[in-house]
């Protein structure tokens, strides 16, 4: 396990895989372990980070209590930061998709996907924030959560089905709950009321520019399906999955259906932006092709012309991928003039007076 220091406090996450970065951010009262179902799956392709927050896991109490969820964001831009991600996409479940859509709104350029797990970014209805408070100050009086209290915690965590299928998870997470110290207990609190006093973002969704999907369970009572049409509703080109007999905890009730999700929307957002590898560009005359990527040679000219060409005609036809494949399906053939027009520099690797294919696989860059 490894550490970042942010505010003169230390904040713990796990690490596995490599390639694109994904940082995972788990639900109030959980820890970094929550994701192992879809860790597990997603590290064979994907630097998976994932934090605990704050006095959550191995991680320090907040910095100050109570703890605002803009603060946390801060925190987990920080902590991004300190990791030297320059892109990165985030899967966040309950307030881990709070603080996600706080990066993606203030933070777009680094936010390249999106995935909000049974999370809510209006303001806490007024009836749940009079019951959640009432828990929170029960916690902070007893210092600990009690056992009455843990049975009502309970039905708003799961699925009435896992309660009766599954009684190991709900034991798990019950001896969890017994098992936080009292500067955990503190920190839970602070950050408890900062969870369910926060400011609605329901107004700034349709700033959001990363790609986006939705996820909720069918039966979550903490954050009910309604609610997350509510914010698909308002995110560009957001999709939401409802998933059955799954409540607020959907990627641990139904792991499988949920890494399902996570994989075909990864693999479709950010599963091949790790470098330009899907880029040929083919002389018409003598048929050689030129391929340039990240991990060979410096081709940061390439890389840089690729880019200008990129945002120059991404609105007019997709640049598409023609990796393992001998002969494309279809091309677009472009007048190097046309191509390099209003490009500085120009690009110095393309043969005067050619022409180049742009073929397509699977993916726009």
């Amino acid at each position: 396990m490894s550490t970042v220091t942010i505010k003169n406090r230390t904040m713990y996450y796990e690490e596995y895989g490599s390639g694109f970065p994904i940082i995972f951010g788990h639900s109030y009262l959980w820890d970094n372990a929550m994701w192992q179902p879809q860790i597990a799956a997603l590290s064979t392709t994907y630097r998976c980070i994932v934090p605990d927050l704050w006095s959550h896991g191995c991680s320090d109490p907040p910095p100050s209590n109570p703890y605002s969820v803009e603060e946390l964001a801060e925190d987990m831009w920080t902590f991004a930061q300190a990791l030297g991600l320059e892109q990165f996409a985030v899967v966040g479940l309950s307030v881990g998709g709070m603080w996600g859509a706080h990066l993606a709104l203030d933070h777009p350029e680094a936010v390249s996907a999106l995935v909000l797990l049974d999370t809510y970014l209006g303001s806490e209805p007024a009836e749940t924030h009079v019951r959640y408070f009432g828990m929170l100050r029960i916690v902070e009086k007893t210092g600990i959560i009690p056992t009455p209290l843990q049975d009502e915690i309970v039905p708003l965590f799961f699925s009435p089905i896992t309660i009766q299928q599954d009684p190991d998870m709900v034991s798990h997470f019950k001896a969890n709950l017994s098992s936080f110290d009292a500067a955990q207990i503190s920190g839970i609190v602070g950050m408890g009321q900062g969870i369910f006093s926060r400011t609605s973002q329901l107004e700034r969704l349709h700033q959001i520019t990363a790609p986006t999907m939705i996820i909720v369970g069918a039966d979550d009572k903490s954050r009910p399906p309604h609610e997350a049409q509510k914010m698909a509703e308002n995110i560009p080109g957001a999709t939401l999955e409802v998933i059955p007999d799954a409540g607020h905890i959907s990627n641990l009730e139904q792991p499988k259906q949920v890494t399902q999700l996570l994989e075909q929307f990864l693999n479709n957002t950010v599963g091949k932006n790790k470098n330009y590898e899907g880029i040929y560009m083919s002389h018409n005359t003598d048929k050689t092709s030129k391929r340039f990527t990240d991990q060979s040679g410096d081709w940061s000219e390439e890389r840089a012309t690729a880019e200008a060409l990129r945002q120059k005609f991404l609105p007019a036809f997709s640049i598409w991928s023609a990796k393992n494949r001998a002969a494309p399906a279809s091309d677009h053939t472009l007048d190097e003039d046309d191509l390099c027009e209003g490009l500085d520099p120009a690009p110095t690797f393309a043969p005067a007076r050619s022409q180049f294919m742009w073929v397509t696989e699977s993916y726009t860059l």
